[in-house]
């Protein structure tokens, strides 16, 4: 039995998954909502034969699904673009890096990039709580997480401002912060004041660098 397996038990059941518990593991993940997470870590692959053992699954996921979404309260480290942090976290001897899920902001060389990131380190200061709530980690060890500085959720301010795009790329979008993405470029805020915004994944494609 492959650790994989949970991870998309986990979803069957409504949980996000953490990509940590499948490494290695060769999947195709049939669920929507894990879809995200699993192009990001890279995994492929996966017989759905093997969800025969599924009775099995359900008694080892019942232990592995209550680690799955787990809130902490932490205080802000750095704040590096508009979708990407660092935060000091109880029990961590170092800051960890923090990727908001779901989102997708410009890359600091691209256009919009410097004020996608400003706009974050007001929503979010320097010394500042914030409670993360964890899903995952990406395949650049950063952990995925929703993000509240104590005013709502970041990303949706992030996508509310016009600073951010909904991460659409292989992934299943959310309705809510789609339809908030749509009130932002029916207004022209922020970055869709400009015609034909390129998206951050279109734009670390042609420049050959990760997101």
């Amino acid at each position: 039995m492959q650790l994989g397996e949970v991870s998309q038990l986990a979803c069957l059941r409504g949980a996000r998954a953490n990509p940590e518990l499948s490494r290695g593991a060769r999947l195709h993940w049939t669920c929507t909502r894990c879809s995200a997470i699993a192009a990001e870590s890279g995994i492929i692959g996966y017989d759905p034969a093997q969800m025969r053992i599924l009775p099995i699954l359900v008694l080892l996921a019942a232990t592995v699904l209550p680690t799955l979404a787990q809130a902490q309260t932490c205080t802000v480290a750095n704040v590096h673009d508009g979708d990407t942090m660092r935060l000091r976290c109880p029990g961590q001897q170092k800051t960890i890096p923090v990727r908001l899920e779901r989102i997708d902001a410009p890359e600091l060389r691209q256009a919009g990039g410097i004020a996608s990131r400003d706009f974050l380190r007001a929503l979010c200061p320097i010394g500042g709580p914030v409670t993360l709530t964890v899903y995952g980690r990406d395949r650049y060890r950063r952990t995925l997480g929703d993000v509240d500085c104590g005013k709502g959720s970041a990303q949706e301010a992030m996508l509310q401002s016009g600073n951010a795009w909904v991460y659409m790329l292989k992934f299943t979008a959310d309705r809510r912060l789609m339809a908030i993405q749509r009130a932002a470029q029916i207004k022209k805020t922020g970055l869709w004041a400009r015609p034909g915004p390129l998206p951050p994944w279109e734009w670390r494609r042609r420049h050959a660098i990760g997101g």
